[in-house]
């Protein structure tokens, strides 16, 4: 029984082993068009508004953001300028608080990645979002700094997920052209 066991568990490390070694996904894939344009950012300029009262007063400052994003992004190879050609990375927060609660609020993250784009059809250039991420929570306000900080990084890392997308392009910290 132990012979067949260890058997087993070899041939289940084996295919663990092939599986890694062997690409999972063929290259000649296609990627989404958010994907594609997100994919390889080398770096962003960050846009943090003023924050509701109640995150300020829970000890949320736009600096405080600023800090753990900036070294968030360059652990991902993704720096942090102040150059205005660079794609932005902008936060939006909605904050929420109900009377039936009066103790907990919700908030709502969103965080999108903006560059410009050329649109044919109108022969012009606008700058867009071209990628999108949200986090929701909600939290008793003595946890609110804990919980809107987790949101925060959590969606932070959605964006770098795709960044971290490989393709033919050069990684750059020009914003670039993407026709649509």
């Amino acid at each position: 029984m132990a012979g067949k066991m260890l058997v087993a568990l070899a041939l289940v490390g084996a295919v663990c082993w092939i599986a890694r070694s062997a690409p999972i996904l063929p290259d000649d894939m296609r990627l989404s068009d958010e994907v594609r344009t997100t994919a390889g950012i080398g770096a962003v300029r960050l846009i943090i508004p003023p924050l509701p009262t109640p995150l300020v007063d829970a000890g949320i400052s736009r600096n405080g953001i600023r800090e753990d994003w900036k070294k968030q992004l360059e652990e991902n190879h993704v720096k942090v300028v102040d150059d205005g050609e660079a794609p932005v990375l902008r936060l939006v927060v909605i904050f929420h608080t109900d009377e039936s609660l009066p103790d907990a609020a919700s908030y709502l993250c969103f965080l999108t990645l903006e560059q410009p784009v050329t649109v044919r059809r109108l022969d012009r250039g606008f700058t867009i979002p071209t990628w999108t991420g949200a986090g929701l929570g909600m939290k008793p306000m003595p946890e609110m700094a804990r919980g809107f900080r987790a949101v925060l990084s959590v969606t932070l890392g959605k964006f770098l997920m795709r960044s971290r997308t490989t393709l033919s392009l050069p990684r750059s910290g020009d914003a670039g052209q993407v026709s649509n």
